[in-house]
């Protein structure tokens, strides 16, 4: 395959005590990044989190329930290549056994928009690890909010930038991308993993015992998971200029900044 590797976003279902401490912290709220709890009701889910969004990436938190225990995780692959979405299917129809192609609407007022295509194996999990990719609709900006942003593509920078014009947040954020991920991983979440990522181009390289995907933007390592370690391990972000160093205590979570550097580390033991 010749589609790139590239991250929507990725997500971590995290204690109570957390998912608070991170909707009432104010250095998220007013220094790291546009952001909203939002409750997303489709035709097949309702589900609430929190969001953080950057130029091409974004990061959410849900709190332990409807999404799964604390360290369930997921991620979300890009396609900015009109109609890709179909190839990947087949793709992992071909390495998975079974997957689906369709496409998700999102409500407005009494209505619903084309939202974006989605494509994922049957089932979408493994374990405690979800994955999918997403592909937005070409007439989504010009269907949702319109007059906000005149951006009228299907490209990450394009959606996100719609989505920060709608959201609370600072006038100058901080978050620029999400550039490294690393998980722990059962066995059996490795292979589902690895399998999904096959279909695209990307850089595969052995560090240890974990394994490390790449695509010059985007570095994911895949390490062993155990009874103390489950889902994303941590994860790094470029922000858009030095912010100085701290450490913030996020709930069971603790983020480090350095310079242009942010690096959030999550726990639950």
């Amino acid at each position: 395959m010749t589609e790139p590797l590239l991250l929507n976003h990725v997500f971590r279902v995290v204690d109570g005590e957390t998912f608070a401490a991170a909707r009432d912290s104010a250095w998220l709220r007013e220094l790291f990044a546009p952001s909203e709890l939002r409750t997303t009701r489709r035709p097949d889910w309702t589900y609430t989190g929190l969001y953080w969004y950057g130029t091409t990436t974004y990061l959410e938190l849900f709190e332990e329930g409807a999404q799964g225990p604390p360290g369930a995780s997921g991620m979300a692959f890009a396609i900015e290549t009109p109609g890709a979405t179909a190839a990947i299917a087949a793709a992992w129809r071909d390495t998975l056994g079974e997957a689906e192609h369709r496409l998700v609407v999102r409500p407005l007022g009494d209505e619903a928009v084309p939202w974006f295509h989605i494509a994922n194996a049957l089932p979408d999990h493994r374990g405690r690890l979800k994955l999918w990719s997403m592909e937005y609709h070409a007439d989504f900006l010009a269907s949702w909010h319109p007059a906000h942003t005149g951006a009228r593509g299907i490209t990450r920078a394009e959606i996100l930038e719609r989505y920060a014009a709608l959201s609370a947040g600072p006038a100058s954020p901080l978050l620029d991308d999400v550039v490294a991920v690393t998980l722990a991983v059962t066995p059996g979440e490795r292979g589902f993993f690895e399998r999904h990522a096959a279909a695209f181009a990307v850089e595969t390289r052995d560090v240890g015992a974990s394994r490390v995907l790449s695509n010059g933007d985007l570095t994911i390592g895949l390490s062993e998971a155990d009874d103390g370690r489950h889902g994303v391990q941590e994860i790094v972000c470029r922000l858009r200029r030095a912010a100085g160093r701290e450490v913030l205590r996020i709930g069971r979570s603790t983020i480090t900044v350095d310079g242009d550097r942010l690096v959030w580390k999550f726990r639950d033991v």
